[in-house]
């Protein structure tokens, strides 16, 4: 993980937010583009986490390509002031590489894995949120309303 010197500023638009974790200080994310988003959503429901995250047999078996979905969107959110990943997407093979070697620079990092874990759900939550969001803005951008019946 490399640090920021001078920190960044977090532009104040709603697809940037902030996770508390408890006894660090506020982490930054931002929701990527809608493509990217789709990118990210579609790795998560391939890996099976979605469907079977109450699965435990699933999900130990599976643990570590989860964890590299987990490392892959924590890494395509992140946007801290103070610090920024070494590793960039465009230097893997694949979304799972980067998220293995997004979860090496956390463990590095010092974070655990209940951090992990609310990082994981909020991001995942706001992922679709804002998916479905701009669906609905489109949907209601594109309504007009049925024509009316001039014979009655």
């Amino acid at each position: 993980m490399l640090e920021l010197n001078p920190p960044r500023a977090i532009p104040d638009r709603p697809h940037y937010f902030t996770i508390d974790l408890e006894n660090r200080p506020a982490h930054h994310f931002r929701v990527p583009s809608l493509s990217k988003s789709a990118k990210l959503i579609r790795f998560v429901q391939a890996s099976g986490v979605v469907d079977n995250a109450t699965d435990a047999d699933f999900l130990a078996a599976n643990l570590p390509e989860i964890l590299a979905v987990q490392g892959a969107v924590i890494g395509q959110c992140w946007y801290n002031a103070a610090a920024t990943f070494e590793a960039k997407p465009a230097d893997f093979p694949s979304l799972g590489d980067y998220g293995e070697q997004i979860q090496e620079e956390l463990h590095e990092a010092g974070y655990k894995l209940a951090e992990l874990n609310t990082m994981w759900a909020a991001l995942v939550d706001r992922l679709v949120s804002s998916f479905v969001d701009s669906q609905t803005v489109e949907e209601q951008e594109n309504f007009t309303e049925a024509p009316t019946d001039s014979t009655t």
